[in-house]
């Protein structure tokens, strides 16, 4: 903890501490109404930290549940609280209690402490430092340069469309196999891409310090493939990087790819799965409950209640990179920016002494949620239905969901290397 005082409290000083939010980078400012008592100042904090809270009142002691949970599961590293000497001593308490595993920082807009602070402190290990230590700690980020990090851009609507060759014996390279049948130009489309992926992944790998595990090479082909604008680029793509890599048995992980690409009965132009991420990603951030916005990240990428209800802790990896499930294609890759809700409640179940086998959604259905739950509270957020499940009776790849998202969901280490040793299932 470090306690900042600011003795002056002009205008232009509180403007440049309130810029100092960087949610996505770790850093949270939160300044609370000075007539906040302590269930106030956990809505202020679970407002600065982008959540939204129903109308109903909660006790306060779940409001700090969630505050504690939500600063644990945003992974913020320094929480700046704001106006500190205008809190209560219970305030600053139940404050000091949630934040146990994040840097605190009380700037206090006046010249001696409050009594409340005062008396926090006497009880906790803290350093006093000068307001310009805090403003000048975190200085504006100069612009990026371009270090070849960037995923090259999709080849557009015009890609011509593939299948798997997997019922084949393979024949030549498997950059030649891919687009063996088609014409001279579409040929060349597909080289193009082919080259170019390899290349992307091959500087990736360049940059590496540390030594490649599967599941960085995983997350780096499913980076790439993503990309792609149908799901025959995707296709492309994550065989160019599987060849790049070098680091498995090609010839099985391309099997995997083909047979998935096989199974996937049409494709829609362009890819929707991006959208569909990106708005899961903005509700989950807005809701304060994890179990909601977990249940919000999976519908989006499992599709099937009936899937998501028979899942159980051990089925999700406690990072959130992936799940399984039975119903809808076995492991599942979960996109970067919806990992950290699924993190959290992950967490939040272990802290419940769940076990592997205990429901992921417990329930009054033989101890789960049941589908109609489950739906119904899918029906209360501000999104179309068909973003939570694909109408009765559609195979996989068809209809408007042919996106491609069944192969990019292929692309973890899971499917990728099943006989590797350095990834195991979620629940080992």
């Amino acid at each position: 903890m470090t306690v900042v005082v600011d003795r002056d409290d002009d205008v232009d000083t509180l403007a440049r501490l309130r810029r100092l939010h960087a949610r996505p980078l770790g850093r949270v400012v939160c300044e609370p109404d000075p007539t906040a008592g302590s269930y106030g100042l956990a809505r202020h904090l679970l407002s600065a930290l982008g959540k939204q809270l129903d109308e109903e009142r909660r006790r306060p002691d779940s409001l700090w549940h969630l505050v504690e949970t939500h600063l644990h599961g945003e992974r913020v590293d320094d929480l700046i609280l704001l106006r500190a000497h205008s809190l209560t001593f219970p305030a600053l308490h139940q404050l000091a209690l949630a934040a146990q595993e994040t840097h605190l920082w009380l700037v206090v807009h006046q010249e001696r402490l409050s009594t409340p602070v005062a008396q926090l402190l006497e009880a906790i290990p803290h350093e006093t430092r000068a307001l310009r230590d805090l403003l000048s700690r975190w200085p504006s980020p100069a612009a990026e340069g371009d270090d070849g990090a960037t995923v090259p851009a999709g080849a557009g609507v015009q890609f011509p469309y593939l299948e798997g060759r997997a019922a084949e014996r393979p024949r030549g390279s498997p950059r030649t196999r891919i687009a063996r049948d088609l014409a001279r130009a579409e040929r060349a489309a597909v080289y193009a891409v082919w080259d170019q992926a390899h290349e992307w992944t091959t500087s990736w790998a360049s940059r590496q310090e540390q030594e490649l595990t599967h599941r960085d090479a995983a997350d780096a082909i499913y980076q790439l493939a993503r990309s792609g604008d149908t799901a025959s680029e995707i296709y492309v793509r994550a065989c160019a990087a599987v060849v790049a890599l070098q680091s498995t048995d090609r010839r099985e992980t391309l099997r995997v790819l083909d047979e998935v690409l096989m199974y996937s009965f049409g494709e829609v132009r362009p890819c929707a799965f991006n959208a569909v991420a990106t708005r899961a990603a903005e509700l989950a951030d807005r809701i304060a409950d994890p179990t909601t916005a977990a249940l919000v990240v999976l519908s989006a990428l499992c599709r099937s209640p009936l899937g998501i209800r028979h899942l159980d802790c051990g089925q999700l990896a406690p990072d959130g990179r992936a799940f399984i499930t039975a119903y809808a294609g076995g492991v599942h890759a979960v996109p970067p920016e919806l990992r950290r809700y699924l993190a959290t409640y992950h967490e939040r179940m272990a802290t419940s002494e769940a076990t592997s086998r205990t429901p992921l959604f417990p329930g009054s259905s033989h101890g789960r949620s049941s589908q109609p739950a489950i739906r119904r509270a899918l029906a209360a957020l501000a999104a179309p239905a068909s973003m939570w499940e694909d109408p009765a009776d559609t195979r996989i790849g068809e209809g408007d969901q042919a996106d491609g998202r069944s192969l990019l969901a292929a692309l973890n280490p899971l499917t990728l290397w099943p006989g590797s040793n350095k990834h195991r299932r979620p629940n080992v």
